[in-house]
């Protein structure tokens, strides 16, 4: 039988997909109750298809867990602001953003009809293991693929269901911030990400970035809780996956977007994976993830106005763009054009 270390969403779509008695332990409830993670918790239209289709179940929990469906996005630079709308490019919506307390509880709520019994991390039963949680076994990565996140939940009257990213290298060169708000709640999630290489590098703090960050976007609030957390924002290696004897899936298993640090869909695509033995999937997802990986380094070693002009170049380009696979090489291609382009012209 199966030991699941780990009932986030990777643990529970594994047992899920699964579908057989496991032995499961979650340190996270054992050691603290259910936190509410540093993940922003947003989801786009081309991920819930995505999930949806390998793992059915997962729409109950997404549909009780959306606290906004966001029809706009924005992306403010330095020398630019873009918007785009579900409109523009003639869908119905750009995604949702969860409350990921009620997403992770409701998917571990499903998968616990299989949990034979739970195991403590010292009293693991014969069987394989899979490592499901990021929090006590990340890959080894180095210090500039290892990012720091820093999230608060900012409580205001002022909350508009739109999802705002920047780029801006006022204070960091390696991170990014995030606006995504939980209308239903009437919270707003801000947050950013920089490298522990930076952070160690300049020696600043990451409180003080993010409420300057706050101060620019002129957000304002009560802040009524912050985490924490460490991403392995690295090259995906099968190394991450399998090693000490045991299959890693989630962000244990390095299976995050670098770029933007997305974690949700690939950690249930991941656990879905393995439960099923499909390693074409597994394929799919290290090489969306090592693409991607790619344009971080672009993100990260170009000018800010490189990266206002590459990002408004690929908004006017929206027509060029595979909607039906967000993640897909065309796509790809499309943005490293956007980023040659824009050097060149700098």
């Amino acid at each position: 039988m199966w030991n699941v270390y780990g009932l986030g969403p990777a643990g529970s779509s594994f047992i899920l997909a699964l579908k057989q008695p496991v032995y499961a332990y979650d340190p996270l409830w054992v050691k603290y109750g259910r936190l509410r993670s540093a993940c922003a918790g947003g989801l786009g239209f081309y991920a819930i298809d995505k999930i949806v289709k390998y793992l059915p179940e997962a729409s109950e929990a997404i549909n009780k867990a959306t606290a906004t469906v966001f029809k706009e996005f924005e992306y403010v630079g330095v020398n630019c602001k873009v918007l785009i709308t579900a409109d523009d490019l003639r869908l119905k919506y750009l995604g949702v953003i969860m409350d990921r307390e009620v997403f992770d509880k409701e998917l571990a709520d499903m998968a616990n009809k299989y949990v034979e019994d739970l195991i403590t991390s010292k009293t693991l039963k014969d069987g394989k293991v899979v490592i499901a949680t990021g929090f006590t076994d990340m890959p080894e990565v180095s210090d500039s693929d290892k990012e720091v996140l820093l999230q608060y939940w900012v409580e205001t009257e002022d909350v508009t269901p739109v999802v705002r990213i920047s780029f801006i290298k006022d204070y960091l060169k390696s991170g990014y911030y995030w606006e995504f708000p939980e209308v239903k709640n009437g919270l707003v999630k801000v947050g950013i990400g920089v490298s522990c290489k930076e952070l160690m590098e300049r020696r600043v703090n990451t409180d003080y970035i993010l409420r300057k960050f706050m101060s620019k976007f002129n957000v304002k609030g009560k802040v009524i809780k912050a985490s924490s957390a460490l991403l392995p924002l690295a090259k995906w290696r099968e190394t991450h996956m399998f090693r000490d004897g045991k299959i890693h899936i989630g962000t244990a298993g390095g299976f995050v977007n670098p770029a933007t640090g997305a974690g949700i869909m690939y950690a249930i695509l991941s656990g879905v994976a393995v439960a099923r033995n499909d390693f074409g999937l597994i394929k799919e997802l290290a090489k969306e993830i090592n693409r991607f990986y790619r344009v971080k380094q672009l993100i990260t070693l170009a000018p800010q106005r490189v990266v206002d002009k590459a990002i408004c170049s690929l908004v006017e380009n929206m027509d060029k763009l595979d909607l039906k696979n967000l993640y897909g090489f065309k796509n790809y291609a499309t943005v490293i054009t956007s980023f040659i382009v824009s050097l060149i012209k700098f």
